[in-house]
């Protein structure tokens, strides 16, 4: 039977192989969605004033739960053009890691982020209902990301700080995980350590996704179901 170490590092050949480059493949993607997402005078005008608030907040629920749902699946986060969890620096800069090595532990660290999201799921909406919007008209009217940029802007390091005690859990969980067991071979590198640094590179991936999926909203709300969503970017 094959190792899961021997799993691994086949999947990561397929890293190599494939040469994705993510934050590359980011701007890309948004580049594609861009056309007619900047928000128009009669979309934002399509909802009163006093709704234009809820119209973000709507938004910002409804492509945080997509996003969700793609990252979620197997390899969601790895098979994603723009959402790939990049290896932290503290494994990239080991010299005694192979390049190998270092494409296996990244493509378990895609599938450990997996497992880290589908357990801080729950609580990800919370924040997104309590936001305040002071400036709508900014929002959406502005860049195709702009709520998502805000949003971020908000929750500042909330987000690394709900994943990191979630991901160190599941590293003590899977002990036997390749990533485990390179920080066990690395003597300035702990396992908290190494789950703060999953964690940053996590957020990163989650928040492009969340992005993408702002930018395909406000360019086609129809499949949101949201008749809020609809009336505010059905023209845009």
């Amino acid at each position: 039977m094959q190792s899961k170490g021997t799993a691994v590092c086949g999947a990561a050949k397929r890293l190599n192989r494939r040469g994705v480059l993510v934050g590359a493949a980011a701007v890309a993607a948004l580049s594609v969605l861009g056309g007619g997402l900047l928000g128009s005078q009669s979309a934002r005008a399509a909802v009163g004033p006093d709704q234009q608030a809820d119209v973000v907040r709507h938004l910002l629920a409804a492509a945080a739960r997509e996003a969700i749902a793609i990252l979620t699946k197997s390899e969601g986060f790895w098979n994603s053009s723009v959402a790939r969890v990049g290896l932290p620096a503290i494994f990239k800069s080991q010299p005694s890691l192979s390049e190998t090595q270092k494409s296996a532990l990244m493509y378990e660290q895609n599938r450990l982020a997996e497992e880290a999201v589908r357990e801080a799921a729950p609580r990800a909406h919370a924040p997104i209902a309590k936001l305040e919007v002071p400036d709508t008209d900014e929002i959406l009217g502005g860049s195709f990301t702009a709520a998502t940029s805000y949003l971020r802007a908000q929750i500042g390091m909330g987000l690394i700080e709900a994943m990191t005690p979630i991901l160190l859990e599941i590293l003590k969980k899977h002990d036997d995980s390749y990533t485990v067991k390179v920080v066990n071979s690395l003597p300035e590198v702990t396992v908290a350590q190494a789950a703060a640094a999953m964690a940053v590179e996590a957020d990163n991936a989650i928040w492009y996704e969340v992005g993408v999926q702002e930018a395909s909203l406000r360019r086609d709300p129809e499949p949101s179901g949201d008749p809020l969503l609809i009336s505010a970017f059905g023209d845009a």
